[in-house]
């Protein structure tokens, strides 16, 4: 063997130990971030603010999937009124999305119970909680007999104010007619 032939197979050596090294640091970081949960689960619960009872401050859409030891959560936010550009009420609707293998969440299964720990800001920061108690006795699906979820930034005035948000579910399914229109961003036409 010359010269070249042995740095080959030293450097493929280091690159396949790199990569398993890789993936195992990778596999135990997300066993670290996702304990207790052995089987898919996947919910969608509708909730609005603390003490909005007719849902005139926003209607929040949480999903929540667990599978392959990772999980996600996404809020999906609806009429949350205020004045547009033109000075014009309406809303946008904005979706946030947090993931355990990007680090944004930490889930933990004991018994029946889901916490979830949701990073809003980098490097673990602005933590909120979600509680869901779950019911497995349905083998087609999961069911969900109770939600809570507290700590969560409104971003649209956050870092001027800390107010919390905490989350409740809606009693019973229902429809709800939107009292605020949608903004629809759109391409300005050139006038000539």
């Amino acid at each position: 063997m010359n010269l070249i032939q042995i740095l080959k197979a030293l450097l493929s050596v280091v690159i396949i130990c790199n990569i398993s090294f890789a993936f195992a640091e990778s596999n135990s970081k997300s066993k670290k971030r996702v304990r207790g949960i052995h089987k898919p689960i996947q919910l969608v619960i509708a909730a609005s603010n603390k003490d909005d009872d007719n849902l005139e401050r926003g209607i929040y859409f949480f999903k929540i999937h667990c599978a392959l030891e990772s999980c996600s959560v996404e809020r999906i936010s609806l009429n949350e009124c205020a004045n547009d550009k033109n000075g014009n009420l309406s809303f946008t609707p904005a979706v946030y999305t947090w993931a355990s293998w990007a680090g944004f969440l930490e889930a933990d299964l004991n018994g029946n119970v889901l916490d979830l720990t949701i990073f809003q800001g980098t490097h673990r920061q602005l933590p909120a909680k979600m509680e869901l108690e779950l019911d497995f006795s349905n083998a087609q699906a999961v069911q969900l007999k109770s939600f809570k979820a507290t700590g969560f930034i409104d971003f649209k005035k956050w870092p001027d104010t800390d107010n919390w948000i905490e989350y409740v579910p809606l009693k019973g399914d229902q429809t709800k007619q939107l009292n605020c229109p949608v903004f629809l961003p759109g391409i300005s036409s050139e006038k000539k």
